[in-house]
């Protein structure tokens, strides 16, 4: 596989971090291979294979805000992440995509 093969869907994600900070742009990396998604401060950063952080995909779930369309958290371990884009259609796209192909999201189904 090349590098642009194992990483997968990219792109610009705003990640909260905390009151102080808000909203927090940030580039990320769908891993096909590892099945995380991994996050960096920049693309720059990730070009760099600076990485910031990784979101566990195997067994998380995925929670749609209810009162923003572009807002999202993932649950893994035990940690929520609260993500926002700004294209719904593409994040949607992007994770059914990636959940028919690796079967890896709960659903609320699923318990």
């Amino acid at each position: 596989y090349s590098k642009m093969e194992i990483q997968g869907i990219q792109g610009p994600l705003s990640k909260w971090t905390n009151v102080v900070k808000g909203w927090q742009y940030r580039w990320f990396v769908l891993d096909k291979i590892n099945g995380c998604l991994s996050y960096y401060i920049s693309r720059e950063q990730m070009i760099k294979e600076t990485k910031r952080g990784c979101v566990k995909l195997r067994g998380a779930v995925l929670e749609i805000d209810d009162s923003d369309e572009t807002a999202f958290a993932l649950i893994s371990d035990n940690k929520q992440f609260h993500l926002q884009v700004n294209s719904l259609f593409i994040l949607v796209c992007s994770f059914i995509w990636y959940t028919l192909r690796h079967k890896v999201l709960k659903t609320e189904r699923d318990g």
